[in-house]
């Protein structure tokens, strides 16, 4: 597994069949959230949404301890 401590900006260009179902799934969400709902947010969605799929609960766990003991050590 990559650093998860390192820093890393990713741009994906996405197909055109993946942005018709971002527009079309932000369009269906939109009336039931005052909020607008972005297409980072349906994707952050989508993948912990594919994560919980295919990795075990074990496995998801350790990310987020990971993850979150990373934070915490570099506000130290």
């Amino acid at each position: 597994m990559a650093n998860i401590n390192e820093t890393v900006s990713r741009n994906y260009r996405m197909d055109k069949v993946s942005l018709a179902y971002l527009d079309a799934m932000q369009a269906k969400l939109k009336p039931e959230s005052n909020k607008k709902v972005t297409h980072t947010d349906l994707i952050k969605q989508a993948v912990a949404y594919y994560a919980s799929y295919v990795l075990d609960n074990d496995e998801i766990r350790n990310i987020q301890m990971e993850i979150l003991f990373g934070n915490f050590d570099k506000k130290l």
